[in-house]
Order: C-alpha cells, then sequence, then structure tokens
C-alpha cells in the first residue's frame, strides 16, 4: 500500500475514533481560559477601566513633599576704606517642604471625570461584545469540525455505494447483460468520490486546526449533534421589530459607540474649559535651616494657607483650535454610533431570518432525504426488473448525499443562527451555550 493511502487510512481511522467527549460547553469554557484574541481582551478591558479611576484624580488633593540639604563653602568679598576684604562662611543648608494642592474650581477636571466615567463604560461594553463574539466564533469552529466529519461519513459512504455499482457493471459487463458506457460511467463516479473524499478528510484537518487555533490545544475528542434533540423553533416573539429595538438597546457595539460619543462630547467640554478661571486652595509647611549665607544657624518654620486663581488671558489660538478639534471629533462619534446602529439592524434582522429560514430548510432537507431514499429504492428496484440503468441508480445515489449533506448543514446554520441573533440583541450568554450542548451527544449519532 502506497504512503499516501496509509495515511488515509490512519487518518480516516482517527475520524471514526476521535469525535466522543469533549462537548461544546467545555470547549468553551477551555476558550475562555485560552483563547488569544480573548486574552487579549481582558486585559484591554483591565486597562480601560482604569481612565475613570485617572479622570477622579484630577477632583482629589495632590500633595507632595520636597528636601534638600547642602554643604555650602562661600567666600563673600567687599571693599572698605582699607581695601577688599574677604570672609569665608561653611555651612550645611536644610529645606523641608509639605504641599497640599486641592482642586476647588476646575471644569477642565470635571470634564475629564466625566470622559474617564465613559471610556470605562466603552471598555465594559466592547469586552462583552469580545466575550459574545467568542462564544459565536467557538460555536462556529466546534460545527465546522463536525460538519466537515459528516461529509467525510457522507464521502465515505458514497464512494462505498459507488464502489458496488462499479463492481456490479463489471461483472454484467462480462457476463454480456451490461455495457462498457455503464462500466466507464461508474468508474468515473467512483474516482470523482474518491477525489472528493481526499478533499472531505483535508477540510475536516484544517477545521481541526481552525478550532485549535481558538482552544490554544489539540480539540481532542468532540461530541455530536444529536438530531432527534435539536429543538427548532421560530423567533419569538415572531415581530422582527422587537429584536430590532432590542438590538439598538443591547448590542454591544452600540453601547460602546454611545459611549464613545459620550467621551468626545466630554472632550469637547475640556477643551472649552481652557478658557475658563481655576481656583485651588493650597497649604505648604516649610522647614529650612541656614538656608543662605544671611540665616546661618536660623531656623524658620513657615505655615502658609491660601487660594490661588489663575485666569488665562491669551494662548496663541490653542484653545480655540482645541475646541474644533474636539467638536469634528464629536461629530465621527456621532457618524459612528449611527454605523454601528445600522449594522446592528443589519445583523439583527439577517439572523432572524435566517433562524427563521434554517427552521423550514431543516425539515425541508429531512423530508428530501425521506424521498430521496425512497427514489433510490425504487430506483435499484426498476434496475433489477431493466426498467432503470446503473447510471439512474448512481445519480439517485448521488442526489441522496446531497440531501442528507445539506440537511447537516442546515441544522448547524440553525444553531449558528440562533447565537448570532442572540449575540445581536446583546443577551448570549454561557446559559445559551449550556442550551445548546444539551443537543449534543458522546456518541456517533
Amino acid at each position: 500500500m502506497s504512503a499516501w493511502k496509509l495515511a488515509m487510512v490512519a487518518l480516516a481511522c482517527w475520524v471514526g475514533t476521535a469525535f466522543a467527549g469533549e462537548d461544546l460547553l467545555s470547549s468553551y469554557r477551555s476558550a475562555l481560559s485560552n483563547d488569544a484574541d480573548y486574552g487579549a481582551a481582558i486585559a484591554t478591558n483591565e486597562a480601560g477601566r482604569e481612565e475613570e479611576a485617572k479622570g477622579r484624580a484630577g477632583l482629589l488633593p495632590t500633595i507632595s513633599i520636597s528636601g534638600i540639604r547642602t554643604n555650602n563653602d562661600t567666600t563673600q568679598t567687599s571693599q572698605t576704606v582699607f581695601g577688599a576684604r574677604s570672609q569665608d562662611y561653611e555651612y550645611t543648608a536644610k529645606n523641608y517642604s509639605l504641599n497640599l494642592r486641592q482642586p476647588l474650581f476646575r471644569l477642565y477636571n470635571w470634564a475629564a471625570y466625566r470622559q474617564g466615567q465613559a471610556k470605562a463604560r466603552y471598555s465594559d461594553a466592547v469586552f462583552v461584545g469580545a466575550r459574545q463574539d467568542l462564544a459565536v466564533r467557538l460555536a462556529s469552529a466546534y460545527f465546522d469540525v463536525l460538519l466537515a466529519h459528516d461529509n467525510v461519513e457522507l464521502a465515505h459512504a458514497q464512494k462505498a455505494a459507488i464502489t458496488e455499482q462499479l463492481s456490479q457493471a463489471r461483472k454484467l459487463f462480462k457476463g454480456g447483460e451490461g455495457t462498457l458506457t455503464d462500466v466507464d460511467e461508474a468508474q468515473a463516479r467512483f474516482d470523482m468520490a474518491a477525489a472528493q473524499e481526499l478533499e472531505a478528510l483535508n477540510n475536516l484537518e484544517i477545521a481541526r486546526r481552525a478550532l485549535e487555533r481558538i482552544l490554544g490545544k489539540e480539540s481532542g475528542k468532540l461530541s455530536f449533534l444529536l438530531p432527534e434533540k435539536l429543538e427548532l423553533k421560530n423567533p419569538m416573539p415572531a415581530d422582527m421589530e422587537q429584536w430590532v429595538e432590542w438590538a439598538r438597546q443591547g448590542n454591544p457595539e452600540v453601547l460602546a459607540q454611545q459611549y464613545n460619543l459620550e467621551a468626545a462630547a466630554q472632550e469637547v467640554a475640556k477643551a472649552r474649559a481652557d478658557h475658563f478661571p481655576t481656583v485651588d486652595l493650597i497649604a505648604s509647611r516649610t522647614k529650612s535651616d541656614s538656608d543662605t549665607n544671611t540665616s546661618i544657624n536660623s531656623r524658620y518654620d513657615t505655615h502658609a494657607v491660601g487660594v490661588q486663581l489663575s485666569i488665562p488671558l491669551f494662548a496663541g489660538g490653542y484653545p480655540s483650535a482645541n475646541v474644533r478639534q474636539g467638536e469634528a471629533n464629536r461629530r465621527r462619534a456621532e457618524q459612528q454610533l449611527e454605523a454601528a446602529l445600522r449594522k446592528a439592524t443589519l445583523d439583527t434582522r439577517k439572523e432572524f431570518l435566517n433562524v427563521s429560514n434554517s427552521v423550514a430548510q431543516v425539515k425541508a432537507y429531512q423530508q428530501a432525504v425521506l424521498s430521496n431514499e425512497n427514489a433510490l429504492y425504487s430506483t435499484r428496484k426498476g434496475f433489477e426488473v431493466g426498467l432503470r440503468t446503473n447510471v439512474d441508480i448512481l445519480n439517485a445515489q448521488q442526489q441522496l448525499y446531497t440531501a442528507k449533506r445539506d440537511l447537516a448543514k442546515s441544522r448547524y446554520t440553525y444553531i449558528l443562527s440562533w447565537l448570532k441573533l442572540k449575540a445581536a440583541v446583546g443577551s448570549l450568554a454561557e446559559e445559551d451555550i449550556v442550551h445548546v450542548n444539551s443537543w449534543l451527544t458522546v456518541s456517533p449519532p
């Protein structure tokens, strides 16, 4: 047996045994700990939440302490009636100061505090979106693997059925009852099935690697979807516009852009605050020993409390330019919010329709599978009495496997559409993963 055949046999054996254990829920929880994109989102959120503390700091007092100790050697030269006279001083000077400043009226600092709050809320909303995105990405990758596995099984079954038809066509041809055309047609179908099986195996391996990228480890054994457990339900309520309204209120991207707009508005307030005066309460205590050569061996202990007023007069036009820039950025934030609202509306409507249509599609493909099974059975019976040809059987088999493939795909599409609809309105949570996980089984159906 050639090397590539051995590889295909080994991979096919793995396909039959490597799926039976790790379900969607455990994979999701593993991804929460190991997905690099989600890990980056956690760190980004932690950094973003500090914006509120940074803004609050501008409202609180600042306290500083300073001190200096120097050894001085001073020579003083002065002119007298007797000529130049010099005197040397060697002394140690010490100065210690404790200073406090409490803002009393600073519009800039208040705007910065409100902006910090908005930025922190923005970070939280983005993080919620990242968590929901992880759930959707994980489920999509997980079911891509299951669909790829289904396609491998179907390709293998189709190849086996065509092999049987090819063998029968050769026997009939040798016995004088068949035609060379039947043999050639069956051989062509077999070659195509063999190529499709290799492609399906390759797609399965790629799907597994994509899942491993999210899990941060080998995917191991997965659980299968059990069709009997799958709950086919239309969205409730059936009013699409109600779902759209929920999305406009709860979609994480919409919420994030709302907070982003608030932060941009506070940036304008900060820029305008540069035109206003500031008032600070200041207090200090200073101790000094031998501060200068005229105060050698003298000690001073000074307490000072006061109010400092600062009035800006002219800064070269910088504050006005800063205001104009902030207003332009606020207009940009308004457009970004509108774009997020439109996208949330579109995504919600699309997934609402996908869920509704997927319910009908699954049922339709279920009926299609039954119909094609009956058609294949009838075609085989017709072949036995000479009313159908070998090509008719091959065509009937192809239609049956196509219907089974489409049925499997429609089931996964239904599940993913549900998760995406929940994510679009901002309500996708671990409970939804738990619910979907209840449709899985540890062994192939």
